[in-house]
């Protein structure tokens, strides 16, 4: 139980913070932006563009 009690016990607020301040909704906003002129049915070019936005 130790080493459970370490991980979920553990804190860092200055690299939470760095952390948090890093995160960006601009890419996956534009990754949404993208899908939805997508029609995704299956084996279609739409979907295969889909995976490689994903990627």
């Amino acid at each position: 139980m130790d080493r459970l009690a370490a991980i979920t016990q553990w804190t860092d607020p200055e690299l939470e913070r760095e952390i948090v301040d890093a995160v960006s909704l601009d890419v996956p906003w534009k990754l949404i932006e993208d899908f939805s002129t997508l029609h995704r049915l299956s084996g279609s070019e739409d979907e295969r563009r889909a995976v490689e936005l994903i990627i």
